[in-house]
């Protein structure tokens, strides 16, 4: 059985070069098919679904233009940073105003501070005064309106606790204060951010287009059915190509789902896909390459889906099986010897190469006595042939060692001729010019054969032939 599939091969190999051999279509064998249905093979389990054309309504969808979500959230936060420095300006400008008359206040309250007088007597005319400037500012600060209100918000009429509450008021006028100083470099800072937002702006379009459904539409599309139908595929495929996008390669893949105005099996072009979806493998499995293809069956043009290379593992060649069939036809009896495949009719026979092929697939079986009375005759040019070398052998030994006489060259010159017409009766048998021919031969007698085209050439050479 291994010399048979290894003379099969051989000999698909040499087909390559005759014209029939162009299709690339294969026949899938059920004793192939059986022998591997059950196992892995080549990575997986052999499995075929059928694709039908079928038209699926399904839902529209159409580009139209919308404002783009990431423009409108930088306007938006342009729009607010200008607020915060509107904003921020306005509390600048009253900072400004207020600054001394705060500056006043907190004067005349370190001087409360630093008064010893423990009774306090002499000490209410700073918190007055500091009072009255506060009543400048845009601040709502009640420091002092009387004595008693102070003793209140102290908790306490003691010297410890008034001065404790001095202290607090003193704390809200220094944050102010200090807030007030950083208002000029938070503006500045704004302004800065407001440009970079604006300059970034610039690189953003303000619309981008958008799938969004319109309506409904009838598609007509590739559908692969859900059925492995492996154990009944039969008859002759070619490989198809598949799908094909904008730039001519295929690359498709069989949707997850049903998305957008994709159907669930559907077969589709990654390109397609990427106009809905940011990666194509987020909604449908990728299909085509390595051992899953589509197939053609090259009678009825219906399509396959197949995983596991079913054209490699369940196929032969169909330009093999068609040419077997008709050597059954013509009734040509095959042998496999030494790897070769050998045929015979009536009692002739030829090694079948692509020449003999060619002719025999055209029906005509006459070809295998016309190479056998062929090569018998070429055996025995080349007997003859050989007795003459052995004579020009000799006639070069003397050429080469000097002994050669006049007579001897005429001699020499006569076998010379007398081979050199052999050759050229040989080189005139039918199918002697195709290259195909000295598969037919013993390689003993192509090796005698090249040697007395040696002696041939080299006398002719030297003969000046």
């Amino acid at each position: 059985m291994r010399k048979n599939k290894i003379a099969i091969l051989v000999f698909t190999c040499l087909l390559s070069t005759i014209t029939f051999a162009q299709s690339e279509e294969f026949q899938i064998v059920d004793s192939l098919k059986n022998r591997v249905s059950n196992s892995l093979y080549d990575g997986g389990e052999i499995e075929v679904f059928p694709i039908e054309t079928v038209n699926a309504t399904c839902k529209k969808y159409e580009m139209v233009e919308v404002k783009d979500s990431i423009y409108e959230s930088r306007l938006q936060l342009i729009d607010t940073l200008s607020a915060n420095k509107i904003e921020l300006t306005n509390k600048l400008k009253t900072f400004k105003e207020d600054v001394q008359e705060l500056v006043n206040a907190k004067d005349f309250l370190d001087q409360f501070n630093r008064d010893p007088d423990p009774s306090l007597m002499f000490k209410w005319q700073y918190l007055k005064k500091a009072q009255e400037c506060l009543d400048k500012t845009s601040h709502k600060i009640d420091l002092y309106r009387s004595k008693d209100e102070v003793f209140t918000k102290s908790g306490g009429k003691t010297s410890f606790k008034v001065g404790n509450y001095v202290m607090k008021q003193q704390v809200q006028i220094n944050d102010i204060l200090t807030d007030g100083s950083y208002l000029k470099s938070k503006i500045e800072n704004l302004s800065k951010k407001i440009d970079s937002e604006r300059n970034e702006l610039t690189h953003i379009n303000k619309t981008k287009k958008v799938n969004i459904p319109t309506g409904e539409m009838v598609r007509t599309i590739l559908k692969v059915g859900n059925t492995n139908i492996g154990k009944e595929i039969t008859g002759r495929y070619v490989k198809e190509i598949g799908p094909l996008d904008e730039h001519g390669e295929s690359g498709y893949f069989i949707m997850k789902s049903d998305y957008k105005h994709f159907v669930k099996n559907e077969f589709v072009i990654e390109d397609s896909i990427q106009k809905y979806a940011g990666l194509a493998n987020q909604v449908a499995d990728f299909a085509g390459g390595g051992n899953n293809y589509i197939i053609k069956n090259v009678e009825t043009g219906k399509l396959y889906y197949t995983k596991g290379d079913i054209l490699k593992n369940w196929g032969e060649d169909y330009k093999v099986v068609k040419l077997f069939s008709q050597i059954d036809k013509l009734n040509i009896k095959r042998q496999i010897i030494d790897e070769k495949i050998v045929l015979h009719l009536n009692g002739f026979q030829c090694i079948l190469t692509a020449d003999i092929a060619q002719t025999v697939y055209d029906g005509d079986a006459s070809v295998i006595k016309k190479m056998n009375e062929s090569v018998n005759k070429y055996n025995e040019y080349n007997k003859l042939a050989s007795d003459l070398a052995v004579k020009l052998s000799n006639h070069i030994k003397l050429y080469k060692s000097r002994l050669i006489k006049n007579d001897g060259i005429e001699s020499w010159k006569k076998d010379t001729k007398e081979c050199d017409a052999i050759l050229t009766k040989m080189s005139k048998l039918p199918y002697a010019v195709s290259r195909d021919y000295y598969d037919q031969l013993d390689i003993k007698q192509v090796e005698l054969h090249t040697a007395i085209l040696d002696y041939v050439t080299y006398s002719k050479n030297k003969l000046g032939l």
